[in-house]
């Protein structure tokens, strides 16, 4: 089981607060007490309005400093969060992205990254073998879009999503395979939702079928 502290987040009113004043001490108290705690890894987050670009590579500056476990960087702002990626490359051997349905996208931001001159190898993450009404529910709750939004723009999407019982990860392997040669991709990091047995299957019948290709 992985552990994500997520108490570093700015959008929280009394973290906002510390944010704003750039209060290092509250910042390095939250890092050290959520690792101290036994997290694996702590998500930062610095989304207050107009200072995001600043905020969060000021952020993963002071807690990387202090903790020695890996940053998640989390942002809707795409400067933001290429800007910390540009701050914490020094320091990291990888890393790896959230769970997104659409390989264009996906192909797309990994261009932007190198255009940007962040080489390090990425690991794209996917979700494992589960129910789709439940990868829906949860993809939803987690940001991969919002709700109201999510839905009507993604109809097509949806109803592939849930017209049979489980979904399995091999067209959105293979599409992003091939979208992603150019590119320095580690591999894949599977997000299992608990569903460690199926995928774990799933992941050994599709490294035999990958290595005889």
């Amino acid at each position: 089981m992985l552990i994500i502290g997520e108490l570093i987040n700015c959008t929280r009113k009394k973290v906002g607060e510390a944010a704003e004043k750039r209060d290092e001490e509250f910042f390095l108290d939250l890092a050290r007490k959520q690792a101290s705690a036994g997290a694996h890894m702590l998500d930062v987050n610095g989304g207050l309005p107009q200072q995001e670009v600043e905020l969060l590579s000021w952020l993963v500056d002071l807690v990387q400093g202090v903790v020695d476990i890996p940053l998640c960087l989390d942002s809707a702002d795409p400067e933001a969060l290429m800007q910390a990626l540009k701050d914490k490359q020094p320091f990291v051997n990888y890393m790896v992205t959230q769970i997104c349905f659409d390989p264009q996208i996906i192909g797309k931001w990994l261009a932007d990254v190198r255009a940007n001159g962040i080489i390090l190898p990425v690991y794209i993450g996917i979700p494992g073998i589960l129910k789709r009404s439940k990868l829906l529910e949860i993809s939803l709750r987690v940001g991969v879009g919002d709700s109201t939004r999510f839905l009507k723009n993604h109809l097509g999407m949806v109803a592939r999503l849930l017209q049979h019982d489980m979904y399995t990860p091999d067209k959105l392997v293979k599409k992003i395979t091939g979208l992603t040669r150019d590119q320095v991709v580690a591999g894949f990091h599977i997000y299992t939702f608990n569903q460690c047995l199926s995928t774990k299957n799933w992941r050994e019948k599709a490294l035999k079928h990958y290595r005889t290709m």
